[in-house]
């Protein structure tokens, strides 16, 4: 009934899938702890995370997952 997004500076917004983190048990972390290792497409490393209604697929945008974006 919800999922995260990413917004950066640049203006990006993407939704965001973080399925690898918790499958490494970094579930439970606070979302900052996660803010300065995201690698937007404009090579910024910081990315704000906001939590928005419905699926992923109801966001609308384009989908990225953890392991595209941790590093």
């Amino acid at each position: 009934d919800r999922h995260l997004q990413t917004l950066c500076a640049c203006g990006d917004q993407s939704a965001f899938d973080p399925e690898v983190w918790i499958a490494r048990g970094l579930g439970r972390l606070p979302m900052t702890s996660f803010s300065g290792r995201l690698r937007s497409p404009c090579g910024r490393r910081h990315a704000q995370f906001q939590v928005w209604p419905g699926t992923l697929a109801e966001g609308g945008l384009k989908v990225r997952s953890a392991a595209a974006l941790y590093d």
